[in-house]
């Protein structure tokens, strides 16, 4: 019996987890921070692999195993990792991480040079 119980919570949590990358991949892409790096199609197409699953979980996919959860979970991951502005939003952040390092070390310098004049 807590062998099962087990077994289902596993289930559960698996379900849960393609059901909540669904709604935060969705908010993300709808309006959220990875609306602007995407064009157009491409947004959409994600978006409607999120809404097929969405609709999956709800059918078909109500009742599955866990590493049919798993599995879609994966599948999904690898759609959006293929998608190139993904790679944009990380380069983004690096550049952004770099510009803003390089003017808090030119800024040290400014204050550097201030107080040596003083």
């Amino acid at each position: 019996m807590v062998s099962q119980d087990k077994k289902e919570k596993e289930r559960s949590d698996a379900k849960n987890a393609v059901e909540e990358y669904v709604y935060d991949m969705r908010g993300k892409l709808d309006g959220g921070a990875y609306e602007k790096y995407a064009d157009d199609k491409t947004r959409q197409k994600l978006l409607n692999d999120l809404q097929t699953t969405e609709y999956w979980l709800y059918d078909e996919g109500s009742h599955q195993e866990k590493n049919v959860y798993v599995e879609r979970l994966k599948s999904l991951k690898v759609r959006k990792k293929t998608n190139y502005f993904f790679d944009e939003i990380y380069l983004f952040i690096f550049i952004r991480i770099l510009v803003n390092q390089f003017v808090i070390v030119i800024l040290k310098l400014k204050i550097v040079k201030i107080i040596c004049k003083i």
